[in-house]
């Protein structure tokens, strides 16, 4: 057997040359299943692992026999080998897409909950706040000029208060994004943030037609939180939001003229806020990514890529 100078590449030609040439065995499959296990747990591809396995396949049929028949049970036994050493894998798939499963079902019911309390929120405020209106205009029209004045003042009050609950009640649950879609939603919500924070807020793109709902929501709320966060630190005068489908991804990417923030050497933000997490996670069950990129005094860009 010919010596490779890759250990990895060695033990597992020597694990498979001796199933192919002894008749295979039970021992030897649970072997290749823990090799798999491992390479899993050392990140190693599967590409990797199929040149592994071709090269060892090739230097043990290259040491048998030229009978058609040999050379043929030992591709069928290999590719048995093989599943086994790949079944780690397929179970690690399998779990992921489990996990994926039960994270888009707590989304959805965190987001019915969401819209429950918004539509409470916006209904019962508005008939309370209709009856303090009204009993406030009737002791208005019997009170002196100073009382009246007073009472004035008390309403436009009552009127910034209205005004804060539809926005509350919005941020929770768009309704607008249930009605017209995601990139009315965005100017939408860009439009509210800009008169609260007086940030210049562009929103550009197309969608291409209606998304799924989940996709949808993913996408408003990245953009929701992405402005928050603009807003709380980046010091930033200008951020633009753009839409874009592309091949078979939609990509959402939001992008300001502030400070930065500062990034490890994977990329990532030295300090994840829940929010931002949030996001990752939310894009990763749908399939998709989250990437951060900044330079100090150069901004930050916030991208999510999701699969259509």
């Amino acid at each position: 057997m010919t010596k490779t100078e890759n250990p990895r590449q060695q033990v597992y030609q020597e694990l498979l040359s001796a199933y192919l040439t002894s008749g295979g065995g039970e021992k030897a499959l649970t072997v290749a299943y823990e090799i798999g296990r491992k390479d899993l747990q050392n990140g190693i591809g599967l590409l990797e692992i199929a040149e592994t396995h071709q090269q060892a396949l090739n230097e043990t049929l290259s040491m048998a026999n030229d009978c058609v028949a040999t050379q043929s049970a030992m591709n069928r036994a290999a590719s048995h080998f093989l599943k086994e050493a790949l079944s780690a894998f397929e179970v690690s798939r399998l779990c992921n897409r489990q996990t994926n499963d039960v994270l888009i079902k707590l989304y959805d019911v965190f987001e019915n909950e969401a819209k429950r309390i918004a539509h409470r929120l916006h209904d019962e405020s508005a008939q309370m706040l209709a009856v303090v209106y009204l009993e406030l205009a009737e002791i208005a029209n019997s009170s002196p000029g100073d009382t009246a004045k007073r009472i004035g003042d008390v309403v436009g009050h009552l009127d910034q208060v209205s005004s804060q609950l539809r926005s509350l009640s919005h941020e929770l649950r768009p309704i607008i994004l249930d009605r017209l879609g995601l990139m009315p939603a965005l100017r939408a919500l860009a439009d509210g943030v800009r008169k609260r924070s007086q940030l210049l807020i562009e929103v550009t793109g197309d969608t291409e037609g209606r998304l799924s709902a989940s996709l949808e929501i993913v996408l408003y709320r990245a953009v929701q939180e992405a402005l928050a966060n603009v807003c709380r630190h980046a010091r930033a005068s200008h951020v633009d939001v753009h839409v874009w489908r592309e091949a078979n991804s939609l990509y959402c990417a939001v992008s300001d003229d502030g400070i930065g923030i500062q990034l490890s050497t994977d990329g990532t933000t030295i300090s994840q806020g829940l929010g931002l997490i949030g996001i990752t996670e939310r894009a990763r069950a749908l399939g998709g990514i989250c990437d951060v990129s900044s330079r100090p005094n150069f901004g930050t860009t916030l991208q999510v890529t999701v699969p259509l």
